[in-house]
């Protein structure tokens, strides 16, 4: 009864990869991390195809950019060649006591940029629309979004994070 109680624990070792044998077996799948979602209000839109020069604008950068301050909105809004014809003023109506401002520039095809969180952390991003990831452009114009986030979203800091997939 003991060697067959033994024979039956080698066979189970061995089945599990115990005991100078590995068994070859798939690994977990990666850890998509915490559900995410889209959060704040979209505020604007300028496009190179729109205004020319936006990408001149020395306000405006590639990347994200939080303004958190009324001297960093009035640059923003004071800075060419963002004004005269565009309407400015849901940015400048911001309480930035309650919420502050995502700036972001990027080259947009079919891309489109938004804030995110998971409920600890907040982060930026451009992705393509689905369906549309096999399309190519000949052109993919500067592109800035503008998004009021409010202060509340943001844990101990108020800072964007890299989006979890690009570490």
């Amino acid at each position: 009864m003991t060697q067959v109680l033994l024979r039956m624990l080698f066979t189970l070792l061995l089945t599990l990869g115990v005991g100078g044998t590995t068994a070859s077996q798939d690994p977990p799948p990666e850890d998509p991390g915490r559900p995410a979602w889209a959060i704040g209000t979209h505020l604007a839109t300028w496009s190179q195809g729109q205004i020319p020069d936006i990408q001149d604008n020395p306000e405006l950068s590639l990347g994200p950019v939080l303004i958190t301050t009324d001297a960093e909105r009035d640059r923003l809004l004071n800075s060419q060649p963002l004004g005269p014809d565009n309407d400015l003023t849901q940015i400048a109506a911001v309480d930035l006591t309650a919420s502050v401002l995502a700036v972001a520039g990027y080259h947009s095809c079919m891309e489109h940029g938004d804030v995110w969180t998971d409920g600890v952390v907040v982060w930026w991003d451009a992705q393509t629309a689905a369906g549309s990831e096999h399309i190519s452009c000949a052109w993919a114009p500067f592109t800035v979004d503008v998004t009021e986030v409010p202060r509340s979203a943001f844990s101990d800091e108020i800072a964007l994070v890299t989006p979890p997939w690009d570490h």
